[in-house]
């Protein structure tokens, strides 16, 4: 799986539809919807599932990190060779740390840190990219709520066609089902990840992680303050924008934790895990 493929490869066309991130998903041997996944969560690109499934790739930011030793940001975004020639050479001009760490199931995580906050300005500005600080902070604090995610899923028709998979709450695990047996989330073949939430007798089409949410009780996320280290049950990972708020934390992605089957987002603030938490109808 070469996902530094896969980002040059948006970064370079910019849009598209569906089929076409699935072709260059698998050209660089990587599973599309996971891709879509892990690039959203890093801030890297947009997806839209509405009418015909098109993603997008962000422009290039300096994310800023919370709670780093010195000041320190992550290249989100765009990522095009001559973006990262001169940022190798600007870093290096402005004697600033930077950093080209490999992660496992992602991109390349690039991280620059400086001595002082106004040296990562000047070398925002001498890309040309924006500078974004608080980012994580900023946006756990902006992200609507768990029933404002439902509320506005579009409402949509019983489909016609059985289902192929049921969510069950009470194991937390997918079923294989052929039929509709009361409210619950459902997934249905299609081209592109397609999940119907039907509660109360209305359909919704949503995320898959805003469906399995919907259905949770509030004990998914552990939190380890000592370590400032958030535990998600496997299966459960949040919303897209959820993940990235967590993601913009440290940079990196969720690390999945086999001994006890929980994912694990590291150097998460109190703060950030408290607002996403109360969002999501989590206790911690």
């Amino acid at each position: 799986m070469n996902y530094d493929a896969l980002l040059l490869y948006v970064s370079e066309v910019g849009e598209g539809n569906w089929t076409q991130f699935k072709r260059a998903s698998a050209a660089v041997q990587c599973d599309a919807a996971i891709a879509a996944r892990v690039l959203s969560a890093l801030g890297h690109a947009e997806f839209a599932w509405d009418g015909e499934a098109r993603w997008a790739v962000c422009p290039p930011a300096l994310s800023a990190l919370p709670r780093q030793p010195q000041p320190a940001v992550i290249l989100c975004g765009q990522r095009p060779p001559a973006l990262l020639e001169d940022m190798r050479a600007a870093a290096a001009r402005l004697e600033l740390g930077l950093t080209e760490h490999p992660q496992a199931g992602g991109p390349s995580v690039i991280q620059i840190s400086a001595a002082r906050a106004d040296m990562l300005e000047q070398l925002a500005d001498d890309l040309r990219v924006r500078l974004i600080p608080h980012a994580a902070e900023y946006l756990a604090s902006s992200l609507p709520s768990l029933d404002t995610l439902v509320a506005t899923s579009p409402a949509c028709a019983r489909p016609v066609v059985p289902p192929i998979a049921a969510f069950d709450p009470a194991t937390r695990q997918w079923l294989e089902v052929s039929q509709i047996s009361g409210d619950g989330l459902y997934e249905y073949e299609n081209f592109y990840p397609d999940y119907r939430l039907l509660l109360g007798g209305q359909w919704r089409l949503v995320g898959k992680e805003i469906g399995i949410y919907s259905l949770l009780d509030p004990s998914a996320w552990t939190y380890i303050p000592e370590r400032q280290d958030l535990r998600i049950g496997a299966r459960l990972l949040p919303p897209p924008l959820y993940q990235r708020a967590l993601v913009l934390c440290s940079g990196y992605l969720a690390t999945f934790d086999g001994a006890d089957r929980h994912w694990v987002y590291r150097d998460v603030p109190p703060a950030i895990v408290g607002a996403l938490g109360r969002k999501l109808k989590q206790s911690v």
